[in-house]
């Protein structure tokens, strides 16, 4: 079973945990629905089909949990149901889209960590918070949020331990988490309004400094934009 880490929301081709009651038709929880349960999703419509997993319960609460597989989450709209001999369940789960910032094969791994491939350039918490995917090789369909990206090792340490540790057989994606691309689209707004008053600069080389005052030699840099490319996708990160 694939797991994910701290992802907080369904990210597409992430695998993502959901927990639930089940209830039954009068409001009660039920317990002990887990020997019983068939899961099943439709993606963007289709016919259902099984779960690859199943729910477990939660100590004996009357809560379950199920990680939805990374291939079960490549769709625009996800439908889950479970139904139990006592109860059912249903979420529709509407994953996001992340833009790709780094995809290659790593030159190893650990417990909770991963390094990058050789040649990758990065600073210092430079991808701290993004979200990395195993998308092949040892570890595949496991996704995690990343805690910390030290530049003289290439090492990104993840939220947690993997399930199945990486080496240097595995792919992966580094994604752009949710929050970071709405910071981006703001900056971006704030880039269009300061061109028109002349306070925005363009040094040609994928960066872009925005600044708090119309003369850059004696204004503050506000913020500065830089540019990355994976295949024909460019992605903008603020700092």
């Amino acid at each position: 079973m694939a797991n994910d880490i701290g992802l907080g929301q369904p990210i597409w081709g992430c695998p993502f945990t959901l927990m639930f009651p089940i209830r039954d038709r009068y409001g009660a929880v039920q317990t002990g629905c887990a020997s019983t349960a068939d899961s099943k999703i439709s993606k963007d419509g289709g016919a259902f089909v099984d779960c690859t997993n199943e729910i477990t319960e939660i100590g004996s609460s009357g809560c379950y949990q199920i990680t939805l597989e990374a291939a079960e989450l490549q769709a625009a709209c996800v439908l889950y149901k479970v139904s139990t001999s006592a109860g059912a369940y249903y979420a529709t789960l509407l994953p996001v889209r992340c833009a790709v910032v780094l995809d290659d094969q790593a030159a190893g791994g650990s417990a909770n960590t991963l390094t990058l491939a050789a040649g990758t350039v990065l600073a210092d918490g430079q991808y701290d918070g993004y979200i990395l995917l195993l998308d092949g090789g040892t570890g595949a369909g496991q996704a995690a949020r990343v805690i910390s990206s030290i530049a003289a090792t290439r090492v990104l340490t993840v939220q947690a331990n993997w399930e199945t540790q990486p080496d240097a057989t595995t792919t992966y994606q580094l994604l752009q988490p949710p929050e970071r691309a709405a910071m981006a689209e703001d900056a971006a707004r704030e880039v269009r309004f300061r061109s028109c008053m002349g306070v925005v600069t363009d040094l040609g080389d994928g960066t872009i400094k925005v600044y708090d005052g119309p003369d850059p030699a004696g204004a503050n840099v506000l913020f500065t934009l830089t540019k990355t490319t994976v295949g024909d996708q460019d992605t903008w990160v603020r700092s």
